[in-house]
């Protein structure tokens, strides 16, 4: 029996994570990184922080990184929140103590459980360089002091005419974007009609956005953003 192939766009290191799990599943993984990450080497600012905001595991490892690189700074934290279960478990593995009475599944319910000023919050909110300022212009409009130093960097992965040749030639038959990148890098490179005879999933309503502007349409997202609730 042919299994069904399905094409994983995130970086190298969650691609393996998801194309396990859908070994698991019973479906063929096809890994085809788009996108790679890069630490930019900024530092969090020497200060006590009301409130640290957690959007993804990826924002938490890098946060952790720039901690134990400036061990003499003195950066402390109060309360922690971080959206959805899986950005909560990285986080307390790695030391944080985040705030559990809340668990936020997206951005805009993180915010929300943010109370306007007064008092005003220093807030850090630690992210990538493709980040949308839209929650740290909401906080600033709560009347609160945002920090939220870029950390990290996405950067497109290469691949040579061979490889694009043969991915268009015998495209897997559905595939998993999980962010506007990966989707914006894979159609640069290989286009969108090797889309149209596949089944596309999509984690978060940003990417969903993003993929239907280009024309493609979902047909698959989860109720909450992760591959294991959409697997």
């Amino acid at each position: 029996m042919n299994l069904i192939r399905v094409g994983v766009t995130q970086a190298r290191e969650d691609g393996e994570k998801s194309a396990a799990l859908l070994k698991e599943a019973g479906f063929e993984p096809v890994l085809l990184p788009q996108i790679c990450f890069a630490a930019t080497g900024e530092t969090i600012p020497p200060a006590r922080y009301d409130l640290c905001l957690l959007t993804s595991p990826r924002a938490v490892r890098t946060l952790a990184d720039s901690l134990q690189a400036t061990p003499d700074a003195r950066v402390e934290l109060g309360r922690v929140l971080a959206i959805h279960p899986r950005t909560a478990r990285e986080a307390e593995a790695l030391g944080f103590r985040v705030d559990d009475s809340v668990c936020p599944a997206n951005a805009a319910e993180l915010l929300a459980s943010v109370p306007s000023a007064p008092p005003e919050l220093h807030v850090l909110f630690p992210r990538g360089d493709l980040a949308d300022p839209e929650a740290i212009d909401s906080l600033t409009s709560a009347g609160h002091r945002v920090t939220a130093p870029i950390l990290y960097r996405t950067e497109a992965v290469p691949y040579d005419t061979a490889e694009v040749e043969a991915l268009q030639a015998a495209a897997p038959d559905a595939w998993i974007f999980t962010s506007p990148s990966t989707f914006r890098n894979f159609s640069s490179r290989f286009g969108t009609a090797v889309l149209a005879a596949s089944c596309v999933a999509v984690i978060g309503r940003t990417t969903k956005r993003a993929v239907e502007a280009a024309g493609v349409p979902v047909h698959v997202i989860p109720a909450s953003p992760s591959v294991n609730e959409l697997i």
